[in-house]
């Protein structure tokens, strides 16, 4: 199966879509029990959130860097994801989506969302030739987003941690098997182009 260079790949379903975050127990212990995310959380800075489970195995070191050590899947409201994707603005200015320099840092100064594609990851931490979504939401909507777009938060650590047990002794057939299924997740033209897809 060929895979796009550009394309958004996720665990979903009709209602939502899966995204992966990384902190500390403070965070996720808060986050669990109410199913939203609340303080200690901060809606001052931008938050990230990553359909790829792969990558936030990359980013958090399978859960293991401090203050990453508890993995959370966030399902959000597919609605909610996809206006989110609707209003971003890529984080360099790609000549292919932005006319002029300028007017790209001018969209980025006020955007609510910014998106980033960086390499996705194998279930060894290694480069593919193909890019993973990220999608950065600002201070301007992130308490709407840890108060409004949940529908669902699921402690995967321990999921986490088998998993990089079974990487860690070369048993990566097992380990796979272990993955979520993300597959294409469709989006619009208007998303295509504004994106870089």
């Amino acid at each position: 199966m060929t895979t796009d260079k550009y394309e958004i790949r996720a665990l979903y379903n009709d209602k939502s879509i899966a995204v992966y975050s990384a902190f500390s127990d403070s965070i996720a212990d808060v986050a669990i029990q109410n199913q939203k995310l609340l303080p200690p959380f901060t809606y001052s800075r931008m938050t990230w959130i990553k359909p790829s489970f792969l990558w936030m195995m990359y980013r958090s070191d399978w859960g293991n860097r401090a203050g990453m050590n508890r993995i959370l899947r966030i399902w959000i409201n597919r609605k909610d994801w996809e206006a989110a994707l609707k209003e971003a603005i890529l984080i360099t200015p790609e000549p292919h989506v932005y006319k002029n320099h300028k007017g790209w840092r001018a969209k980025l100064e006020k955007a609510r969302v910014r998106v980033q594609w960086d390499p996705e990851r194998d279930i060894e931490n290694q480069r593919l030739d193909f890019k993973s979504i990220q999608v950065g939401i600002t201070e301007k909507l992130s308490e709407v987003y840890a108060k409004k777009w949940i529908s669902k938060i699921e402690d995967v650590t321990s999921l986490t941690h088998e998993m990089q047990g079974l990487v860690l002794r070369k048993n990566l057939s097992e380990a796979k098997k272990l993955l979520p299924v993300e597959i294409k997740y469709p989006v619009n033209k208007e998303i295509i182009a504004s994106l870089g897809m």
